[in-house]
């Protein structure tokens, strides 16, 4: 996946949760750690509420997440 927005109309209303979690509902059977990046503070709280940890040793990696299987 290279881009993810949700048009303004429609913030607000779980739609971007909701697809992340099929992202990594998906993911999780492929691989054992999701990256990415953003350069926005709104994107990053974002991730970082949805379980996401900041990458401050990466220049291409702003925030990643550990999948585990449940």
């Amino acid at each position: 996946m290279r881009r993810f927005y949700i048009h303004s109309h429609y913030r607000k209303q779980g739609i971007a949760t909701k697809l992340l979690r099929i992202i990594e509902d998906t993911a999780i059977h492929h691989f054992k750690v999701l990256t990415l990046y953003t350069d926005t503070e709104r994107a990053s709280e974002f991730y970082l509420t949805c379980g996401y940890h900041r990458d401050d040793l990466h220049s291409d990696i702003s925030h990643f997440k550990i999948l585990v299987k449940t």
